[in-house]
């Protein structure tokens, strides 16, 4: 079992998420500091490459220069990736691709990934195929965003998960061998054709009747998809750690009837997942507790919150950041069980109290029939 699942619904909001946020910014003048902090950064953490962990390192040393960013595993470096700003046309350039591959080459790390925070493109550096063939596969989040079912499994693979588990390996190795097939077989050596014609002779077929059938069946039968994500366990497995607890215990969907926002939750003991309701006003007077202790530079977290003045208690704060997690307004940065067992989050983006509400409202659907159900 790997270390790091990946977590489906948790990167789609996230994909979404940012989506929105790429639209409204590609036309501005934003900067590639300011790109690789407000979109590189969430998506590989949320892929598992986490920096409190020392999986995720800046500025990483390759002989004389540096990479914007290393992806470790065991401290050793698996993927560099290579970021430019957020340009308009969303566009990568050739030789863009040649920096971060010579990083590999200098290091002998075979992963690389070149983006502008919308479009990501995985290199393998010593894959024995021309320079201009290394690309294994990209991605796009705005085409994710559109179309999860399809392009999730590509955004997987450069997941800490699908490297652990050697999956982007095993789909390179497929990608490079059929593209070398599709190759040999386009315009096959006549020992190729010879073979087949023996093969189909009872089939009355000629020299020209086999070239033909490559020619219509090649591009259907070379297409290599990402390996499927692989599905939860149904019904949902006990934890094995403490993610299954406290706010992380939190998923969608997001529900809403009247002034009511309903969020399932994980309930480890009885070991199925139940609705918790809170109200509006809840979330509100949360997001605000929430705004007040990020502007203060502190970290957010259920005692944090107890401890300011007129905040609600126990089990509405609990929902309420509860929903503003789901949302994905919060990001995780630690846990400590001798002193908050709930974790210790941060804003995943500099929101006031109002966005996060908006947020958390922009995700939450309707409830068939509109019932205003009790909540804390």
């Amino acid at each position: 079992m790997t270390e790091i699942a990946f977590e489906r619904d948790s990167v789609r909001r996230l994909v979404k998420r940012l989506a929105r946020q790429i639209e409204g910014d590609r036309t501005s003048a934003i900067t590639e500091a300011k790109t690789v902090l407000k979109y590189v950064i969430p998506l590989l953490e949320a892929l598992g490459w986490r920096v409190a962990e020392d999986r995720l390192v800046p500025e990483y040393p390759v002989k004389g220069s540096s990479v914007d960013i290393a992806l470790l595993v065991g401290g050793k470096p698996v993927i560099f990736v290579e970021a430019k700003r957020l340009r308009e046309d969303l566009s990568l350039k050739e030789r863009e691709a040649e920096q971060v591959l010579d990083y590999g080459y200098k290091s002998g790390t075979n992963w690389c990934v070149l983006t502008n925070g919308e479009r990501y493109e995985i290199y393998d550096a010593f894959a024995r195929v021309d320079h201009a063939k290394k690309l294994v596969t990209s991605f796009s989040l705005l085409e994710t965003a559109k179309n999860p079912q399809a392009e999730l499994p590509k955004v997987r693979l450069l997941s800490y998960e699908a490297i652990t588990t050697e999956d982007l390996a095993k789909f390179a190795k497929e990608q490079f061998a059929s593209a070398r097939v599709y190759e040999v077989l386009r315009d096959p050596p006549s020992g190729v054709i010879s073979a087949l014609c023996g093969q189909l002779r009872e089939c009355g077929m000629s020299q020209e009747d086999v070239q033909l059938g490559l020619t219509s069946v090649l591009p259907d039968a070379l297409v290599v998809a990402p390996p499927p994500i692989p599905e939860p366990g149904t019904p949902p497995a006990p934890p094995e750690t403490h993610e299954r607890w406290g706010i992380r215990s939190f998923r969608e969907p997001l529900r809403r009837a009247g002034d009511v926002i309903i969020v399932a939750k994980y309930r480890v003991m009885k070991k199925s997942v139940e609705p918790q309701y809170v109200r509006l006003e809840t979330i509100r007077r949360v997001a605000r507790a929430v705004y007040e202790i990020a502007q203060s530079g502190d970290k957010i977290s259920v005692p944090g919150i107890l401890a300011r003045p007129k905040a609600p208690s126990h089990s509405p704060t609990v929902r309420g950041l509860g929903a503003l997690w789901v949302a994905g307004v919060l990001r995780d940065v630690g846990w400590d069980a001798h002193k908050d067992w709930m974790g210790i989050f941060e804003l995943a983006e500099d929101l006031t109290a109002e966005a996060m509400v908006d947020q958390v409202l922009e995700q939450a659907e309707p409830l068939e029939g509109g019932e205003d159900p009790k909540a804390s």
